[in-house]
């Protein structure tokens, strides 16, 4: 009997570690299972950032070629056969110049380890060289500009000949309209031989300090549309953004204009009393994404970081005694193949 115990008593012993090894191996193989999914993860993820490559390779070779054409094709792809371990084949969808506006496609296959990525662009613009400049200036009849005050923040200064800048009380709003640019235009910074100039300039121009100032400016894209208006000030029924609303009837979502927090940029003023002269944003960034539509054009709001402005007195679009200190935005840009710039 004793014997015969002992053989039964082994058996949930064995049986125990039969089942603990079957779960082991089973994890082990899930593990296995995990780890060759996340290297596939990561052999696809190479090798989509390799087509990424392919895309920027093509689109460099197409634009050095410029509007005569002669375009990377599959039959003579822009390739790369170490990419940082990646390879890539990338390609124009014609070689030729089609109808202007010149738009070609571009198609670009990445690949690592066995796994393979294809992207595509459907329109891309091809430009002409060198690189343009204008200047936008409106005057009275297609400026839109107006300034909000804390004072009297039911009034409206569509009409104002002058804004003011002041630490808590007064606010430039200003919109430029740039549907005169052909679709594809493209505003791009540029090296004068010092330094990077902006793509996109806005310059105001101060024509009197009333007090002494040294303090940051900033610019400010403005998140949803106003109204300029037709008042200057006057305690009538206003018919245009006054500091509480943005059309004269509705309100703001935050008194003083409903803006983005992060600044679009910045400038210091280092003034005395009485200085006059220019300060200029760079807005290339906002006016890159309004040509493209990637984002509505609100325009922007001009607003100081701190208390060190008082009363600053900007020219407006409505100035008629000093129109070459209008507000402006002067923008260096690329025209596409095939298009005439504005007049």
């Amino acid at each position: 009997m004793p014997r015969r115990t002992a053989g039964y008593t082994l058996l949930p012993v064995v049986l125990a570690m039969s089942l603990v090894a079957a779960i082991a191996f089973l994890i082990n193989r899930d593990n296995g299972m995990n780890a060759g999914m996340a290297a596939t993860g990561d052999d696809a993820e190479r090798a989509r950032l390799a087509a990424e490559a392919g895309l920027q390779a093509a689109n460099y070779a197409v634009q050095q070629q410029g509007c005569a054409g002669g375009f990377p094709t599959s039959a003579a792809p822009v390739t790369n056969a170490n990419f940082a371990g990646a390879a890539y084949s990338a390609y124009a969808s014609q070689a030729a110049a089609p109808a202007p506006p010149l738009t070609i496609a571009l198609s670009s296959t990445g690949s690592y380890n066995g796994s393979s990525v294809t992207l595509a662009r459907s329109t891309v613009y091809v430009y002409q060289s060198p690189r343009q400049s204008y200047t936008l200036q409106p005057g009275p009849a297609t400026g839109k500009d107006a300034y909000l005050d804390n004072k009297f923040p039911d009034r409206n200064y569509g009409k104002a000949t002058s804004m003011k800048i002041d630490e808590d009380t007064y606010a430039p709003l200003l919109q430029f309209n740039f549907t005169a640019f052909p679709a594809g235009s493209r505003v791009i910074p540029w090296y004068d031989g010092a330094q990077l100039q902006p793509g996109a300039r806005l310059g105001l121009y101060v024509s009197n300090t009333n007090d002494a100032s040294s303090e940051t400016v900033s610019a400010y894209l403005l998140t949803r549309s106003w109204v300029m208006g037709t008042m200057n000030g006057s305690g009538m029924a206003p018919n245009g953004a006054t500091w509480n609303t943005y059309d004269g009837d509705n309100s703001w979502a935050t008194p003083g204009g409903d803006y983005a927090a992060t600044p679009l940029s910045s400038v210091p003023v280092a003034g005395a009393s009485g200085w006059a002269g220019w300060l200029n944003w760079d807005i290339t960034n906002a006016v890159a994404a309004w040509m493209s539509g990637a984002y509505v054009n609100n325009g922007v709001l001009i607003y100081p970081a701190g208390t060190g402005i008082k009363n600053m007195t900007i020219t407006s679009a409505n100035n008629t005694n000093s129109p070459e200190q209008r507000p402006r935005v002067v923008l260096n840009y690329l025209l596409p193949c095939g298009a005439a710039p504005p007049a």
